[in-house]
């Protein structure tokens, strides 16, 4: 009998170090799957990470490694790369923006009418392109005159947005006003399509 329970327990003992044995093997694999997937080389986004961290570290050593002569070049190379990097994205932006026959490109220009119970806001945009020193002239008409309001740009991080103006219903007159916003620049011009609203 006594035999029997030692067989037992042995048995016992080997399942459970068996058990023990093969949890580790399948968290290893995971384990093991994750650093493989995280470190793909198929994967673009590691080859970038990589690629930059080289560059990096390359440079690093050059300049740790490298005579006062060497350190200004790479110095030199590095600021022209950056410069001719930013012209890049400069002349990529300014050939994406149509021109006119006089060279001056084209402001595809928006312009927003919020209407309230005793004013409207006005409000314009250049959506194409960014640029500072312009002026956004609000006209308004209806069957009786023009009215021309000049206001200046906002710098805005993507667009050249146009201040706008808050105008009192009872200093335009009831009827029909026909609005637009024009966009003028040294470099630059351009109209929005008009919107029409009953005052």
């Amino acid at each position: 009998m006594a035999t029997k329970n030692k067989k037992t327990k042995k048995s016992n003992n080997f399942s459970t170090v068996f058990t023990i044995l093969l949890s580790m093997v399948l968290v290893a694999v995971i384990v093991f799957g994750i650093f493989v997937l995280i470190n793909d080389p198929t994967n673009p986004e590691n080859k970038d990470n990589k690629k930059d961290t080289v560059t990096t570290d390359v440079k690093k050593e050059l300049k740790n490694n490298t005579d006062d002569d060497a350190k200004e070049e790479i110095i030199d190379n590095e600021t022209t790369y950056d410069d001719d990097k930013a012209s890049y994205e400069a002349d990529k932006d300014e050939k994406q923006v149509e021109k006119d026959e006089s060279g001056k490109k084209i402001a595809v220009t928006s312009l927003t009418v919020t209407q309230a119970d005793k004013f409207i806001i006005l409000s314009g945009r250049v959506t194409n392109f960014k640029e500072e020193g312009g002026s956004c002239n609000y006209q308004l008409k209806n069957s009786e005159t023009v009215k021309t309001y000049n206001m200046q740009v906002i710098p805005d991080a993507k667009n050249t947005v146009c201040e706008a103006i808050k105008l009192d219903k009872s200093e335009l007159g009831a009827g029909e006003w026909i609005i637009w916003v024009e966009y003028q620049s040294n470099n630059a011009k351009g109209t929005s399509e008009t919107q029409t609203i009953n005052l």
